[in-house]
């Protein structure tokens, strides 16, 4: 075990969140759909650390087109962020199939990641390309130490097209901690 040897606020590196799905739950997060008909939940069609992710589409059908414009959140429960943390790093593994950039039938397919602290909302990660292939996604969340924090994974699809939707996995919130380590128990 290793601990930070800077005093107040010190704290212990590890993960803060670490969610893979894995046992058939959406674990530490809440889903809020629209009732449209796509929504997140947690399938075995894809996954990056298998057999699990979050996936946000029709389930069965594999598709966000619903006929009419949806959308959906997948809210971590509240983390708090040690002040003493020198890194904060957020990774989680995307697999994207949507159709962007509104095109000639208008709208504007969207999948980010948010920060809440406190009444504030704040895009920290938009989805750019739709590779159809697992990428792992890294953010820095540094400026949220000391600070309690839920992650908004977020999305609002148009009725246009035929994408599968998108899959999430292998979400982790790490910290490091200032200072040498100490070793406390070798």
């Amino acid at each position: 075990m290793y601990e930070s040897s800077t005093g107040p606020g010190c704290c212990l590196a590890g993960d803060l969140l670490a969610e893979n799905f894995d046992d058939a739950t959406a674990g530490d997060f809440t889903l809020i759909d629209d009732d449209s008909g796509a929504l997140w939940s947690v399938q075995n069609q894809r996954f990056f650390s298998g057999p699990f992710s979050l996936y946000y589409g029709v389930p069965g059908e594999w598709t966000t087109n619903t006929g009419s414009t949806n959308s959906g959140q997948a809210i971590s429960s509240p983390i708090t962020i040690p002040l003493g943390s020198e890194w904060v790093v957020l990774t989680f593994a995307v697999w994207a199939d949507v159709i962007g950039g509104g095109g000639p039938f208008g709208g504007e397919n969207s999948f980010s990641v948010q920060v809440l602290e406190g009444n504030t909302l704040k895009s920290v990660w938009t989805l750019g390309d739709d590779e159809q292939q697992w990428n792992v996604e890294s953010v820095e969340l540094d400026e949220y130490k000391g600070k309690t924090i839920q992650l908004y994974f977020e999305t609002n699809m148009p009725p246009i097209g035929n994408a599968e939707g998108i899959y999430v996995d292998s979400i982790k919130l790490t910290n490091t901690c200032k200072g040498p380590p100490v070793i406390i128990n070798p």
